[in-house]
């Protein structure tokens, strides 16, 4: 077995490694480039400006104990390293012989916190997403049952847009499609309902494409 260094000594070769880029840190003593073996990265640390690495030493010093395999990059250098309470290090028993700190305690606790706000808003963001899909199936679906019901009366054919053009503009000559298509619209679903869509769909414009794939 390699000799087993301690975190302090992990911390002095960093800042003086040459070209380092980052240092990954697995738990246990592992061999990383052992495919067969499954290994757990705890963390990863990179230099800041100026090669300093402010204060994630001493982060990992007080939330992260045990034993873990220390892998410089570019160099692929693997460092087997302790990080455990002085007693523990010098073969000493005792009993309760590792009790977490305050500091560790909350760190622990924020932690799981933010874990259980981030899965709160994924879900409240997979509720939103799925009640716009089917707010938006659902205004197609009655949009074009009023189409095949009012201005084509007693088909259900798909209208191209040429002829839905000709047929909602009518005989009357000086009026354009888009004007007989709003005239049919504020007829058949009244100007306080057409005000409170185009509402909607100012207020959520990715609305838009989802109509307009329901009728493409």
């Amino acid at each position: 077995m390699a000799q087993i260094y301690t975190l302090d000594y992990i911390k002095q070769r960093a800042e003086l490694t040459p070209k380092l880029t980052k240092i990954d840190i697995f738990e246990g003593f592992v061999n990383p480039s052992n495919k067969t073996a499954p290994v757990i990265k705890v963390q990863e640390i990179r230099p800041g400006e100026g090669r300093s690495f402010g204060k994630t030493w001493e982060f990992f010093s007080s939330t992260t104990y045990g034993d873990f395999t220390a892998v410089f990059f570019p160099s692929k250098e693997i460092i087997y390293f302790s990080n455990k309470p002085e007693n523990v290090l010098n073969g000493d028993t005792m009993q309760n012989q590792f009790i977490p700190t305050d500091e560790m305690i909350r760190a622990q606790v924020e932690k799981a916190l933010e874990n259980e706000r981030l899965k709160a808003r994924v879900l409240e963001l997979e509720s939103e997403a799925e009640k716009n899909d089917m707010w938006g199936q659902r205004f197609g679906t009655a949009l074009n049952m009023l189409i095949e019901r009012w201005v084509m009366p007693g088909s259900s054919e798909t209208i191209d847009t040429e002829t839905a053009a000709a047929m909602l503009q009518g005989t009357d000559t000086e009026t354009s499609p888009t004007e007989a298509a709003l005239i049919i619209l504020v007829e058949k679903f009244g100007e306080e309902w057409l005000q409170k869509f185009a509402a909607k769909i100012k207020a959520e414009p990715h609305l838009v494409n989802q109509i307009k794939n329901f009728f493409s």
